[in-house]
């Protein structure tokens, strides 16, 4: 065999291997769970790459893993820090944010439990936290009212986007919280400011993959 065909085989089997490692890879990255309600209301989609947050048995205001699912405000909470109506939370893994202020970001889903008339779904009390802008979007074909807030507690800063419905008879609100730290509360040089936009997006997508069924 003459070296011009042996280049051209090594190529082409160079160029397959790189072929099938994308095709590996591409189900890796876009690979996405599922969670369904127990009562079939709702639905929504998630990267894999998050952290399905569970209840610890023992805590009940607690989840699990402990280090993606809780900060010193809690994110797998409604509006008021309450995770009594929490029906799912999704986190960021936290170890992607080691070296940082970063202390834990959630998409939860929850049912304010006691509330049975619209108005009072889309009332928002504060303090706290702060609520600084209100607006309306739609998410797949359903009209949600969002309120941006935020809230400080000594040295600890939550970040939150609240969207809430009247479902059926029963307000629905979806959340992501992202919770930091005063990065004034570290030795010089020692931890980096963490970027909150990015990790929004993202849970972001699983909130815009919410859909009720019935």
């Amino acid at each position: 065999m003459n070296c011009a065909r042996t280049g051209l085989i090594v190529t082409l089997v160079a160029a397959l291997c790189m072929v099938l490692s994308a095709q590996k890879a591409i189900p890796h990255q876009t690979s996405s769970g599922t969670f369904a309600s127990p009562d079939g209301t709702f639905r929504f989609q998630y990267s894999r790459a998050l952290v399905s947050c569970q209840r610890n048995p023992n805590q009940t205001d607690r989840w699990l893993p402990d280090k993606s699912c809780n900060a010193y405000t809690p994110v797998c909470s409604n509006f008021s820090c309450d995770s009594s109506g929490t029906v799912a939370c999704i986190a960021y893994p936290a170890r992607e944010m080691k070296g940082t202020n970063f202390q834990a970001a959630a998409f939860s889903v929850n049912e304010l439990k006691g509330i049975v008339a619209e108005s009072e779904c889309m009332k928002v009390d504060e303090p706290p936290p702060h609520v600084r802008k209100a607006s309306n979007e739609t998410v797949n074909g359903v009209p949600f009212e969002v309120i941006e807030a935020d809230g400080v507690g000594l040295g600890n800063f939550i970040q939150g986007y609240v969207y809430r419905n009247f479902h059926n008879g029963k307000c629905y609100e979806l959340d992501i919280r992202i919770a930091s730290s005063n990065i004034a509360n570290y030795d010089p040089g020692s931890v980096k400011s963490f970027d909150s936009e990015t990790i929004r997006r993202i849970l972001k997508a699983a909130l815009a993959s919410f859909r009720f069924l019935r």
